[in-house]
């Protein structure tokens, strides 16, 4: 047997032999890929609304059509919370079940109230603070002139030595700010008072 091996070795040197033939793989259940029909956005990632937008959002908003739509979504609230008060008790996870829904819905509704109310409350700041600074542009490219038909205004424009007369509302007014009763402190000694 020595020599048949010897001659087996030589003949077949190098030579692998063959691997056996995998097992063909098991025959699996087809699976349902469900069809994606929309992506889920979280509200800080999704995209903010523009200020025009925020405007239409505001005009629907102020509309008789929104107190019909809110009414709709507060009837079918409604409803979930009618489910749940009929559901047998002695089936606990149809009580849970229909109670989730009911809450879900509810927490769906009180979400877009608030977040409606949000977006026009950031085009209400935005629309205020626009107005203010158009009204400061305006002041400062076309300032308020003076009142011309005032005599005191006229002479206090053309005359630099000009002193009001003792009687005008703009004496009354230096004297009222600039003098004050000898028994009240000035700010100055409050201040060194109170240190």
């Amino acid at each position: 047997m020595g020599r048949l091996w010897e001659s087996f070795r030589e003949r077949f040197a190098g030579v692998t032999p063959p691997e056996p033939e995998p097992a063909p793989p098991a025959p699996q259940e087809p699976t349902l890929v469900p069809e994606k029909r929309f992506e889920v956005k979280r509200a800080y990632t999704a995209e903010p609304l523009t200020n025009a937008d925020r405007s239409e959002l505001e005009e629907v908003r102020n509309s008789s059509g929104y107190e019909v739509i809110r009414a709709i979504m507060e009837r079918t609230c409604e409803g979930f919370v009618s489910a749940l008060i009929n559901t047998n008790p002695e089936n606990s996870d149809a009580v849970l079940a229909r109670h989730k829904l009911a809450h879900a819905a509810w927490k769906f509704y009180e979400s877009f109230q608030l977040q409606v109310d949000a977006e026009i409350n950031i085009n209400r700041v935005q629309r205020e603070e626009t107005q203010q600074l158009e009204a400061q542009l305006k002041n400062v490219l076309n300032p308020k002139m003076p009142d011309l038909s005032d005599p005191d205004t006229l002479n206090r424009l053309l005359d630099p030595t000009y002193v009001p007369q003792p009687d005008s509302p703009a004496t009354e007014t230096i004297n009222r700010v600039v003098t004050q009763p000898k028994d009240r402190p000035t700010p100055l000694e409050q201040m060194l008072a109170e240190s």
